[in-house]
């Protein structure tokens, strides 16, 4: 993900870059280079242009219908692809929101005396995070889990190595499975504080346990539901047929304009020809480009969602908030305005 500013990018320094554009994205499809390539070969065996004038305007009108529709097509696309990332990212950040709220429960339910055991009840809500951003990234079918994530989380005191291997082996789906522990292991403290004794059974729970443990629960599911929301969505893209109708009209489009170009600009250096083609089919495709990134925006394209920011800014956020052991202060004064020696009652 590239952030920037726009109120602070003047118009010749956002031309000007490659980084975070569509320059990289159009550069490396072969489809750039082939139709440059074709415009450049009709330059040598084209047929000079009619001289009837009429008989160029009926060429350029029969050009239009093309491009009208190829425009109609890609704006329609790409709508729905940006609706589509947007989705997306709600979802990690609702998803990110649930972890939050887990641990501000962990917090007040728990005594903070016991770091270790509020730590034990976050850390695998924070591992089914990191697995569901792992499963979103893979390239595989059906999806898996890196190494390096599973290396990541034993580092970072998610999981232990007994955990890591049960959940390789679970043939489930994987993120719920942490959510579960942490559901099991609030439950029992939970039971163990009211009094209810070791197995920790729904039945055994008094009223205000039980309400306690229903409010872990929704949060958890919350979380569950953005996970599989996620799952789902990635699972089921834009239909293929018509990305595959896009993707013959554009390269069908852009092969007729550049053959026609020459006639158009018949007579003038090659250079400018091309760089005007090439500017042309840049727009077209980079449009293109862009929408087919964000339609699935887990990965290393420039604008895909930076999920391993996320995860790591939600693995920060909970060691600082376990962490903070501020008392405030409940003796400050209030303002003038709530003080009754204050108010003004009217006669």
């Amino acid at each position: 993900m590239h952030y920037y500013d726009a109120a602070h990018l003047s118009l010749f320094s956002v031309i000007g870059r490659w980084h975070g554009t569509i320059s990289p994205l159009v550069a490396s499809t072969p489809e750039f280079w082939l139709l440059l390539a074709f415009h450049s070969a009709c330059h040598y065996w084209a047929p000079p242009p009619p001289e009837d004038n009429k008989a160029m305007d009926h060429l350029w009108t029969a050009a239009l219908m093309p491009s009208s529709l190829v425009t109609f097509l890609l704006v329609f696309y790409g709508g729905n692809c940006y609706q589509r990332y947007f989705q997306l990212h709600s979802l990690c950040v609702g998803m990110g929101g649930a972890a939050m709220e887990w641990i501000a429960q962990v917090i007040q339910w728990h005594d903070h005396s016991d770091p270790l055991a509020q730590w034990n009840k976050t850390r695998h809500v924070l591992a089914a995070m990191h697995i569901q951003y792992s499963l979103l990234r893979s390239t595989d079918f059906p999806p898996i889990v890196e190494e390096a994530d599973w290396v990541e989380m034993v580092d970072r005191h998610l999981l232990d190595r007994h955990e890591v291997a049960t959940l390789k082996a679970y043939k489930g789906y994987k993120p719920f499975l942490p959510i579960t522990w942490s559901l099991s292991a609030v439950r029992k403290a939970i039971a163990h504080g009211s009094g209810a004794g070791k197995s920790g059974r729904l039945g055994e729970l008094s009223p205000a346990a039980l309400m306690a443990f229903h409010s872990f629960e929704q949060t958890a599911f919350k979380m569950r539901g953005s996970m599989g929301a996620l799952a789902n969505m990635k699972a089921q893209p834009i239909p293929f047929a018509y990305f595959h109708a896009l993707k013959v009209a554009v390269l069908s489009m852009l092969g007729m304009v550049g053959y026609w170009m020459v006639d158009l600009l018949y007579g003038q250096p090659l250079y400018i020809s091309l760089l005007t083609f090439a500017v042309f089919e840049a727009m077209t495709l980079g449009l293109l480009e862009v929408a087919v990134a964000m339609s699935d925006p887990f990965g290393e394209d420039e604008v895909d969602i930076d999920t391993q920011s996320l995860s790591l800014a939600a693995y920060t956020n909970a060691v600082a908030l376990l962490g903070d052991k501020t008392n405030p202060s409940q003796h400050l004064s209030m303002p003038a305005e709530l003080d009754n020696k204050h108010v003004k009652l009217d006669a």
